[in-house]
């Protein structure tokens, strides 16, 4: 498959994620470390279905700073709002710049044979075939576009080399 122009990742993003199930109001974060900013997270995503974020609605009504919430949130909550973060960081890469190292960070995994690479590999393994297609495109198409425009630079290309372009679930 050919690298993707931007709408047709949105499409392909959008539709390979369309039948995500919202993981309940009680799975957003950890239960073992609700922290200030946990809370703060709990509260602004609850409910909210990750095709109606837009930069905008995090940047103005998330208390903290919008583009770490998925850091904070559990594998589950992860997995369902990592879209949306993707389709913001490809709509509006100059003002979500640091969503899309968000985004990256997330999707790259820890150095192979370590017990966070298994973690890594069991949450990858979530995903259906679509959607692991999508986030593969999704990075070869930071690649190719904002290599430099990360703080590692070249942070796409580790993801992809990692673990993505492989695709060896």
């Amino acid at each position: 498959m050919k690298n993707l122009n931007h709408e047709d990742l949105v499409k392909m993003i959008t539709n390979a994620f369309s039948g995500s199930v919202y993981p309940g109001d009680d799975a957003l974060v950890p239960h073992f470390d609700r922290d200030l900013e946990r809370q703060r997270i709990m509260e602004f995503f609850k409910r909210k279905r990750w095709e109606d974020l837009s930069f905008q609605s995090i940047d103005s009504g998330y208390q903290g700073e919008g583009s770490v919430c998925l850091y904070f949130m559990t594998t589950e909550a992860l997995r369902y709002y990592l879209p949306a973060y993707m389709v913001i960081t490809l709509d509006e890469f100059d003002d979500a710049e640091f969503f899309a190292d968000t985004v990256v960070r997330t999707l790259t995994p820890p150095e192979a044979g370590s017990e966070d690479f298994k973690q890594f590999i069991a949450w990858a393994a979530s995903f259906s075939q679509e959607q692991r297609e999508a986030v593969k495109q999704y990075l070869l198409y930071m690649s190719e576009n904002h290599a430099d425009d990360f703080q590692l630079e070249g942070a796409p290309d580790i993801a992809l080399n990692r673990f993505w372009r492989k695709l060896l679930l």
